[in-house]
C-alpha cells in the first residue's frame, strides 16, 4: 500500500456582479493625491480597478456604463462595500455608484 500526497494550487478568477467593481486598495504613498474627508461621513479610499462586472441595468431597460476601465486608479466611498480574498489577495467589491472619480496622470 502506498500513500501519495498531492498538493494542488488552484488559481481562481472573480467576475463582479452587474454594477460592481473589484478593486485592490492602494497605499497612500502610491498616489500623490491626498483625500480630505469629513470624519462624520464614510471615508473615501484610493484603489486600482482589477475587474468590472456587466453594466448595471437601469429601470428604463438601458444598461448604464461604468465609465471606468481595468487598471484605472479610482477614489471611492467605503459605504456598502464587501471584502473578498481571491488567490490570497484582499480586494473590495464596490458598487459603481460609490466611485467618486478616476485619477489620471498628466504629462
Amino acid at each position: 500500500m502506498y500513500n501519495i500526497n498531492i498538493t494542488m494550487t488552484i488559481h481562481q478568477t472573480f467576475t463582479p456582479a452587474q454594477g460592481f467593481l473589484l478593486i485592490e486598495i492602494l497605499e497612500s504613498s502610491e498616489s500623490p493625491v491626498d483625500i480630505a474627508q469629513d470624519e462624520a461621513k464614510a471615508p473615501s479610499v484610493k484603489g486600482a480597478v482589477v475587474a468590472i462586472g456587466p453594466n448595471k441595468l437601469h429601470e428604463s431597460g438601458e444598461h448604464l456604463p461604468s465609465n471606468v476601465a481595468v487598471k484605472d486608479v479610482v477614489i471611492f466611498k467605503t459605504y456598502g462595500i464587501d471584502d473578498v480574498k481571491v488567490n490570497d489577495i484582499d480586494y473590495k467589491i464596490v458598487p459603481v455608484e460609490n466611485i467618486r472619480g478616476v485619477l489620471k496622470n498628466e504629462n
